[in-house]
């Protein structure tokens, strides 16, 4: 197709943008909890001048068919002054909001950097926090992606009404962002779904959009009493056909960046090959921590080796790690499920425990994890570890290979640089939080395996989030 001379570079890369909302499936939901509700079409007035009631400013021109060959989700869109807003509504047939985790929205917001990173370089996400549009809840993500010499600014908010995923994308060159931001703020400000938003949805009063997000400045109050780390790899498995070539290297790896963000020495366990045996496993995480651990106190769990998923004969499945020791046939007697490293954690008196799993499994029964940022973007320490939190983040899912590469796993080798300080980015406040972690990594592992590995990160019980203080930021 022939683009009209003069329409914004930016219209180019939106394709990628919008295009992950119908691609992701959503449970149905309780149709004896949703009243049927008329589908309204949600569409551009005749004539093109305005988007759901927004004026396009004289100087812009509606580009609604352009975007539209892109990806047909595009309802509605406005071009001018280098920079592009555009409305897009999914075909898939959505639950209403307040049946979707808003945490949803956020594996949304992750799915779009992982295709991003497929298509275009550089792909940095800035923030992902609660929002609103429209009368009601909704999430912002803000990244920037580049392509040639051109580098763009993203903001994508989304949220679900009338049964569909409704998404707002404000994109400009990143030299345009600032001169162009106040117009963009301004069309998210005033939009309004046909016949006003149905307000019996609205769970709380939306957030404000379009903050300026300003670091917190952490002060010298210490989060954590102490703190705590157990750090295993296995490469030499006794049996056969079994063994990995960087998981011990990995290991040793994390052992040495816990120790730089604080964790003393002697609270690090190294449990490697023939160390990190089920019963040594067991002994550390069930009685040295139960026993050693205080309410104030946060532990680290890296474990780098084999998982493996069992079909449970009444439904559902259980995740297992598996020790040097361990024998794929026989895993009730040899493996770690992840049931009994649940139980064990529930009795560790350390009020967070942060599980980081290099290994691909299913069965975790956990729940994924949102933000904890505020509307603002920004992030209060003291809240964030007032509660007690076990939380994971795991290399992928069922029967995904782990993939090995330059002296590493890909999973490590980004967990590396993430702690290393370039996950201390929404925001970027000396802090690098469990979600921020998570979301910094998912994103680059699934660009850099091609979705061969596809990162989990979530909640396994209680409120809140973990926190490393970023060296010689505190």
């Amino acid at each position: 197709m022939h683009w009209p001379q003069g329409l914004p570079l930016a219209l180019l890369v939106l394709g990628a943008a919008i295009g992950c909302g119908s691609q992701l499936t959503t449970p149905a939901p309780d149709r004896a909890q949703v009243e049927p509700r008329r589908d309204e079409a949600l569409s551009a007035p005749p004539g093109g001048a305005s988007v759901f009631g927004l004026t396009a400013p004289r100087e812009w021109a509606d580009t609604t068919a352009y975007l539209k060959l892109r990806n047909p989700d595009t309802v509605a869109a406005l071009s001018g002054q280098g920079g592009v807003f555009l409305v897009a509504v999914s075909k898939a047939n959505w639950a209403r909001f307040q049946d979707i985790p808003m945490e949803q929205l956020d594996e949304i917001a992750l799915r779009t950097l992982a295709n991003m990173a497929k298509t275009y370089q550089d792909v940095r996400l800035i923030a992902v926090q609660p929002s609103g549009f429209g009368g009601v809840p909704a999430r912002t993500v803000e990244y920037t992606a580049s392509r040639g010499e051109a580098t763009f600014r993203f903001r994508q908010h989304l949220t679900v009404y009338d049964h569909k995923l409704i998404q707002l994308v404000a994109t400009s060159d990143v030299k345009q962002w600032e001169r162009l931001r106040p117009l963009f703020d301004g069309f998210v400000a005033s939009f309004r779904f046909p016949g006003g938003a149905d307000t019996s949805l609205s769970a709380g009063s939306p957030q404000p959009i379009g903050a300026v997000l300003q670091p917190l400045q952490i002060s010298d109050q210490r989060l954590y009493g102490n703190s705590w780390a157990v750090i295993i790899g296995v490469n030499r498995y006794r049996k056969a056909g079994l063994r990995l070539q960087y998981a011990v290297n990995d290991a040793r790896s994390v052992r040495d960046a816990v120790i730089r963000f604080g964790f003393p020495e002697e609270n690090v366990f190294l449990l490697l090959d023939e160390a990190a045996t089920k019963r040594r496993i067991q002994e550390v995480l069930g009685d040295e921590l139960r026993l050693r651990t205080e309410g104030d106190d946060r532990v680290f769990v890296f474990f780098a080796g084999h998982g493996l998923t069992l079909d449970l004969p009444g439904g559902g499945q259980m995740g297992y790690l598996l020790p040097v020791d361990g024998d794929p046939d026989r895993l009730h007697a040899t493996a770690l499920p992840m049931a009994e490293i649940r139980d064990i954690a529930s009795l560790v008196p350390a009020k967070h425990i942060f599980f980081v799993i290099d290994a691909c499994y299913s069965g975790l029964a956990a729940q994924r994890s949102a933000s904890a940022a505020s509307a603002t973007g920004r992030i209060d320490p003291v809240a964030l570890v007032r509660k007690r939190l076990r939380e994971v983040l795991t290399a992928g899912e069922r029967d995904q290979p782990v993939v090995e590469e330059g002296g590493h796993g890909v999973f490590t080798r980004f967990l590396l640089q993430g702690l290393a300080g370039e996950a201390d980015f929404a925001p970027r406040d000396g802090m690098i939080t469990g979600f921020e972690l998570a979301s910094w990594l998912i994103p680059r592992v699934r660009a850099k395996t091609n979705d061969r590995q596809t990162p989990f990160f979530g909640r396994i019980d209680g409120a809140g989030d973990f926190v490393f203080v970023v060296p010689g930021k505190s």
